[in-house]
């Protein structure tokens, strides 16, 4: 049985980017047409805890 995130594993394995910049994308980030991802963002951890989108 295959996991529901393996899509996710698939496309940061492929590509070589950073988990917290996969977990930063948006629709926006997405060409369908040019096939091209644009990474603006990164999902990241602060020591105080919570998750901030900041760029990467």
């Amino acid at each position: 049985m295959s996991s529901p995130h393996y899509p996710l594993y698939l496309f940061v394995v492929s590509t070589g980017v950073r988990i917290g910049e996969a977990l930063g994308l948006t629709w926006r980030d997405l060409s369908l047409r040019g096939c091209t991802v644009t990474i603006s963002q990164a999902l990241q951890r602060p020591k105080g805890g919570g998750f901030t989108l900041k760029e990467p």
